[in-house]
């Protein structure tokens, strides 16, 4: 025991040397192989070793890159919150960049030993290769969806006429970069099935390029809306434009992370620098407003987005020109997730006053009323999604970890 604590003394003398040695930008010297843990100092695999099929062999103490601390903190709920490593959030800059490649050079040689490293390749392409289809969209008449022939890096979006047609390709993101790493991150066909706005997703980053696409000849508009991530659009019902959440520009042109976005309305055909503000939040630092149309197309749903646990939802009659947006839940007392309406009935699924959720009937001509029938009752399992389909509420429950709709 007393052999062993003495080694791992060593151990962490040695880490500390080395990084007081580079922080200090000094030379570091040679490596050393470090004693092994069977007798007489003899190497023994580790149980990590023998997990991944590493033989026994003498290791050299691992090195890893200084990363640097910056004195960067916000303040939550009046507690000050440190964010040294906030500087590795810029995945574009040469810093992020070299951090990047300095973890590779240690990391790459360890994984690329790993005897088991090609079977493994080789398994896990026989089980993710297959040909896969996501659930399609109906507009218009027409039925928009998602297809991967398994060998694909990105899916590519294809549109049918009818449910049982083989369908053509809309738009194929595999083309528009050689090394295929641009994503369709989503799409959103325009009411009469005749445009599509989709977005595309670079390198796997959050922000995501909207562009519109006609469906009977597969040429993008001129229309283009940066500045966006995580909300979607939503068209309003006469495919005029749609509704999205835009952030603020920094100096450099890029999207403002640390900034609020607001609802915008984009007309097809207009640049996006002309787009009407719709709604801000004005009276709160962390509130994010998105937006959804009714299929009437008589409201515009704001849900307001702070945490997890609870938000806000504000209404717009977009019947009523000039009108300004209303208030509907705005205690931030529970969820309240818009599912669907019929006519002037909103319904929501909530946690309001039911922990395992329920979903209510909110009319949306009487706003300040909290007098909202229960359409799906709280049960004894969580409901953990409800959908609102063709004038049904589809329920899907959570019972001893498995799914039930």
């Amino acid at each position: 025991m007393k052999k062993l604590q003495c080694y791992g003394s060593a151990a962490l003398g040695l880490c500390v040397a080395y990084l007081l040695t580079a922080c200090a930008g000094g030379p570091l010297s040679p490596l050393e192989p470090i004693p092994g843990a069977g007798p007489g100092g003899k190497p023994m695999p580790t149980s990590t070793d023998i997990a991944a099929g590493l033989p026994a062999t003498p290791s050299t103490q691992l090195v890893y890159p200084v990363t640097r601390r910056v004195h960067v903190s916000d303040v939550y709920n009046g507690s000050q919150v440190e964010d040294p490593y906030r500087w590795l959030e810029d995945l574009d800059s040469p810093a992020t960049r070299e951090w990047v490649m300095a973890q590779n050079k240690v990391s790459q040689p360890r994984l690329e030993a790993i005897p088991h490293r090609a079977w493994v390749k080789q398994r896990l392409t026989q089980l993710w290769n297959y040909e896969r289809f996501d659930v399609p969209v109906k507009e218009g008449g027409r039925y928009f969806f998602l297809h991967n022939d398994g060998k694909q890096n990105q899916s590519a979006l294809l549109v049918a006429d009818k449910l049982d047609s083989p369908g053509r390709v809309l738009f194929d993101p595999n083309t528009v970069r050689e090394d295929a790493t641009v994503a369709l991150s989503d799409f959103t066909p325009s009411p009469k099935g005749d445009v599509v706005a989709y977005a595309l997703s670079d390198g796997g980053t959050d922000w995501q390029i909207w562009r519109f696409r006609q469906v009977r000849d597969g040429v993008d508009t001129a229309d283009t809306l940066r500045l966006t991530k995580f909300w979607g659009v939503s068209w309003a019902r006469d495919g005029s434009g749609v509704y999205y959440s835009r952030y603020p520009a920094l100096p450099n042109g890029r999207g403002d992370d640390a900034g609020r976005p607001a609802v915008y309305f984009h007309k097809i055909g207009d640049p996006q620098e002309s787009d009407r503000l719709i709604y801000a939040v004005t009276d709160h630092p962390t509130r994010v407003p998105s937006a959804r149309v009714t299929e009437d197309g008589h409201y515009l749903v704001i849900t307001l987005f702070d945490g997890y646990d609870r938000n806000g939802v504000s209404l717009l009659d977009l019947r009523q020109p000039g009108m300004k947006a209303t208030p509907l839940f705005s205690a931030w007392d529970a969820l309240y997730t818009f599912i669907g309406a019929n006519g002037d009935h909103l319904y929501f699924h909530t946690t309001k006053d039911a922990p395992l959720r329920r979903v209510i009937d909110v009319d949306a001509r009487k706003p300040a009323s909290t007098d909202w029938p229960t359409v799906v009752p709280e049960d004894t399992t969580a409901l953990e999604e409800a959908s609102y389909v063709g004038g049904r509420i589809v329920a899907k429950y959570v019972h001893d970890a498995h799914s039930v709709a």
